[in-house]
């Protein structure tokens, strides 16, 4: 009520007054939609940074449990040596090049020396 008592007494100010508020109100709500763009964006950032990521683990995680997976098959063949030889399959794995050879010094064998391994590769 108070409003258009004002407004039939000053109508000049109320529509200048209601313009401005217009006006500020209208920055605001696009003030309010560059943040939500930003956001969205932001997002759309860390989704695909996260996607990455996901895949980074999920590739170290075959990764690990294949040479986990190659290590039980070593620490199986070592307790019981005559089982790879019947299976006829070629012991793949970590071993020290010589006897001599330095704990640290170890290097990946496969099924020959010209075929590349799948996976981490140690050698001297």
């Amino acid at each position: 009520e108070e409003l258009r008592a004002l407004e039939g007494q000053h109508p000049a100010l109320v529509a200048k007054g209601k313009a401005a508020c217009i006006k500020r109100l209208g920055e605001q709500e696009a003030e309010a939609a560059r943040a939500v763009e930003a956001a969205d964006v932001a997002l759309l950032h860390a989704q695909r940074a996260a996607a990455a990521a996901r895949e980074r683990q999920q590739k170290l995680k075959r990764v690990l449990d294949e040479v986990t997976r190659m290590s039980g098959d070593d620490a199986s063949a070592a307790k019981q040596p005559s089982s790879s030889s019947k299976s006829g399959k070629k012991k793949i794995g970590c071993t020290p090049k010589t006897v001599e050879a330095e704990p640290s010094k170890r290097q990946c064998i496969g099924e020959s020396s010209a075929t590349p391994l799948a996976g981490p590769t140690l050698v001297d």
